[in-house]
């Protein structure tokens, strides 16, 4: 059998290496794979008599072919081994269901075996790199079925249908290019085989379709984390400006609550100030009426208590509101550790859309030597996980103006606090000049008692 220019082609594009034969095939079979460059033909069948026979062709010398005792079939499960008179057909399917072709084909033996094993069984154990699946077979069409899962594997698969048969086990041309075409297959070549109703057809791998599929799928996916990243941010900008209003509002209330209590301690200072005064009106008083001097003395001490008792009060309010603002502050910072923590994990969770970006990138580098046309879409992705970066960027700034408005914050907070420090002492001056005067009237007092008798 000549090679055809489509062989050749496929030759070039999908150079086989280990190329599995399910079935003992013709020699010219062999003699054609050799020729498209086969590294090594292993053969497999169930019966030990023929691969020693089929080993022995001297034909074979010169070529790495091998052979394996296995029964490959649908299910993994006992069956009958048939050898036919024409021993090109001997396998699973009874010679009397392939008269539809030959005539007078019948079964010279029959072995059964207690065991078999599916495709994929035999895939996953084999210690070979097989690329080619070829198959002379006409039960092919059952063992694709139970082995889907790992056809994929192959970059061609040559195999041989026939057509006009009524029995389910005979492979059907159609039924075959349509389970291929569902994994990703494409038929490129076929040819009548000896007989009328038997084709030989040879399907390839599209795998282009199916990695632009997967990379479209991971473009996907790299926009939904995008996305999800991008909406997490703006909730976070949200919550900060949420925050920095709230801070705002408490800010101009502590403002205001301590402009009405400097207010209410200038009126309470005026008021201490026309007690004095009158406080000392009455000791002059005292001095010209010497006989009230005692009620005079008992007035000006209630007046004393009063006066003590308000400076207690004014300085209990003053402690409270201390408090209240010291109370406010510590919910301030309870409220930023909180966003700086949410921040954290967006910064988490960008660090890992990061590394999913590189694992991305190198993904694609590596997909970049099968299809040079994917450069364009890389440098998308790249530009894209940039503009990440930069997104990033932008909310560690506003995290430092934030940290730099909480300072700000801190240091007013700092200067009210020296306010009312200067407040006490100013009080405290005052109860210090109101315990001094008192003591002054009574040594006033004290000098005419003495002068009466003159």
């Amino acid at each position: 059998m000549t090679i055809s220019p489509e062989e050749q082609i496929l030759h070039s594009v999908f150079p086989p290496k280990d190329v599995l034969v399910l079935g003992i095939p013709s020699q010219s079979r062999i003699e054609q794979l050799a020729r498209l460059g086969a590294k090594r033909i292993i053969v497999v069948d169930a019966d030990e008599t023929q691969l020693n026979a089929f080993l022995q062709n001297k034909a074979f010398n010169n070529l790495d072919v091998s052979v394996d005792v296995c029964a490959i079939t649908e299910l993994g499960q006992p069956v009958s081994y048939y050898t036919a008179s024409l021993k090109r057909e001997s396998g699973f399917i009874p010679p009397e269901a392939l008269r539809f072709l030959w005539q007078n084909i019948a079964a010279t033996e029959q072995l059964d075996l207690e065991s078999s094993m599916t495709l994929s069984q035999y895939l996953s154990r084999t210690e070979y790199n097989f690329n080619w699946l070829v198959s002379d077979r006409l039960d092919i069409g059952r063992i694709i079925r139970s082995s889907e899962d790992m056809l994929r594997a192959f970059d061609l698969m040559m195999f041989r249908t026939a057509s006009g048969s009524q029995k389910e086990i005979i492979a059907d041309q159609a039924s075959v290019d349509q389970k291929l075409n569902a994994l990703g297959f494409f038929k490129v070549s076929e040819a009548q085989d000896r007989h009328p109703k038997l084709t030989i057809s040879i399907h390839v791998n599209d795998w282009k379709s199916r990695l632009e599929l997967k990379l479209r799928a991971l473009q996907e996916n790299v926009d939904k984390e995008f996305i999800s990243h991008a909406k997490e941010k703006e909730s976070l900008v949200s919550q900060i400006e949420s925050l920095t209003a709230a801070i705002s509002r408490e800010r101009a209330e502590i403002a205001e609550q301590l402009a009405d209590w400097e207010t209410e301690h200038e009126a309470e200072t005026t008021s201490l100030t026309q007690r004095l005064e009158q406080t000392k009106s009455k000791l002059q008083a005292s001095e010209r009426a010497i006989e009230s001097a005692g009620k005079e003395k008992q007035a000006i001490e209630q007046e004393m208590e009063i006066l003590k008792n308000a400076h207690t009060d004014s300085e209990s309010r003053l402690k409270h509101a201390h408090e209240q603002t010291q109370s406010k502050l510590e919910n301030a910072e309870i409220e930023l550790e909180k966003l700086t923590q949410d921040y954290q994990k967006s910064e988490q969770a960008t660090e890992l859309a990061n590394k999913n970006l590189c694992e991305l990138k190198r993904e694609l580098e590596d997909l970049q030597a099968a299809n040079s046309a994917l450069t364009n879409k890389l440098r998308q992705s790249t530009e894209k996980c940039d503009a990440l970066s930069k997104q990033k960027t932008v909310s560690d700034n506003n995290i430092a103006a934030l940290r730099e408005k909480h300072a700000h914050l801190s240091q007013k907070y700092v200067d009210q606090e020296q306010i009312i420090e200067e407040i006490v002492r100013e009080i405290a001056v005052a109860d210090a000049q109101l315990k001094h005067k008192p003591n002054a009237t009574r040594r006033k007092s004290s000098t005419p008692k003495k002068t009466a008798p003159k």
